[in-house]
């Protein structure tokens, strides 16, 4: 059920971007997009993996 879903959602993503736009705006946005969500998920999940002082208890 799960990979039909992802198959569903990464098909629908690629025919709305490639309807909507020329073959290189397309694959211009996708390149941009995927690198906006790298650099998003990174600011956001990295300072949660920084290391605290241990406090010897």
């Amino acid at each position: 059920m799960r990979q039909t879903l992802l198959a569903l959602h990464l098909g629908g993503y690629l025919t709305a971007v490639f309807l909507l736009l020329s073959p290189a705006q397309a694959v211009a946005f996708i390149l941009v997009n995927q690198g906006v969500l790298g650099l998003y998920l990174g600011c956001s999940f990295a300072p949660n993996h920084k290391g605290e002082c241990q406090v010897d208890g």
